[in-house]
């Protein structure tokens, strides 16, 4: 298993399906090189400290993480501050400020995923065909939209998503 996330870039953040073992082998060395340190006797003091801080390190770094993945606005602030143009973390953090109404931050965001451009991929060339990712965009922006009554923006926006997507119930 290549590790992919160290090799080529990806747009997940973290996903279960990834077996990370590139920390196997330095934790090992780690492990080998306290293991012999600890066996003598006059390094055993500075084993156990170079143990204990390298412990003290991790927990650190977890305990930072862990404040990271509680808070889903400060986890995709994350992503979208490593991965600026990851549209996954734009739609988040625009929905997350759409929910508290905080609506010229969402506004930002969802302009951010319809920036993007996809037309690499071959589906997309037409410009009336947008990915399912702009068009949830899309149909937020119409709902901020009547949110602050600006009906005519509203109408506008939904126009394009039904260009885009004739048969879906908007």
């Amino acid at each position: 298993v290549l590790p992919t996330s160290s090799l080529f870039p990806t747009v997940d953040l973290m996903v279960v399906r990834r077996v990370y073992q590139a920390n196997w082998g330095v934790l090992l060395v780690i492990a080998l090189v306290y293991e012999r340190l600890g066996a003598s006797g006059r390094w055993r003091t500075w084993a156990w400290t170079g143990l204990g801080l390298h412990l003290a390190i991790y927990a650190a770094i977890s305990l930072h993480r862990n404040r990271v993945f509680s808070d889903p606005e400060v986890l995709w602030k994350n992503v979208a501050a490593v991965y600026p143009k990851n549209t996954r973390a734009h739609t988040w953090l625009g929905n997350v400020n759409k929910a508290k109404h905080d609506y010229p931050r969402a506004m930002f965001h969802y302009e951010q995923v319809m920036r993007r451009d996809f037309s690499a991929i071959p589906r997309y060339r037409d410009p009336d065909q947008l990915p399912e990712v702009k068009k949830n965009a899309l149909g937020a922006i119409a709902q901020i939209q009547l949110d602050e009554k600006n009906y005519d923006r509203a109408v506008e926006v939904l126009e394009r998503l039904l260009r885009s997507d004739p048969g879906h119930e908007y």
